[in-house]
């Protein structure tokens, strides 16, 4: 089983190689952590952290890292592809548990991402979510999608990654 580290450094590092602190690996790393553990704001990314910051370095085996800051996260996540990083957790997550291991409840749900809305009095309206698949058992996320609610559907994106697990 590879670990998530291996899998983010997959992620494509769009920023110039000057003036970088913080391998992108390092940050995702964070981020996807503290996502996890229920940190959801930049501010709270980075004091996840700096408090973690002990034991994150120590998991990594990298002493030398500092914690970014949240205004550095913040860039980060905004120049990401979010298509990539979603394939690399799905890739990693896929591997949690085989096929066998899968508990027979798995919680489908989607979220609208508030930023997103167009056309908010419009009869055009336009938004972004994000769709997760949650082993309820194991407390793990087994896959993730990005959808726009006038391109798919939350029921077409349920039915079409739903056929990846064989539920008993």
């Amino acid at each position: 089983m590879s670990s998530l580290i291996s899998f983010l450094k997959q992620v494509n590092d769009w920023r110039n190689r000057s003036g970088q602190r913080y391998p992108l690996w390092w940050v995702l790393f964070i981020v996807v952590l503290g996502l996890m553990m229920g940190y959801l704001s930049y501010r709270d990314l980075a004091a996840f952290g700096r408090n973690k910051h002990y034991y994150l370095t120590r998991l990594v085996k990298s002493p030398e890292l500092k914690p970014p800051s949240y205004s550095t996260i913040r860039r980060a996540m905004m120049g990401i592809n979010n298509n990539d990083l979603i394939q690399v957790f799905n890739q990693w997550a896929s591997q949690l548990s085989l096929e066998e291991e899968i508990p027979d409840w798995i919680a489908i749900d989607g979220k609208s991402i508030k930023s997103t809305l167009t056309d908010s009095y419009g009869n055009k309206q336009n938004f972004a979510s994000i769709i997760s698949w949650f082993s309820q058992e194991n407390g793990l996320v087994l896959a993730l999608e990005k959808l726009e609610n006038k391109k798919t559907s939350e029921i077409h994106a349920r039915s079409r990654n739903g056929g990846n697990y064989t539920l008993s």
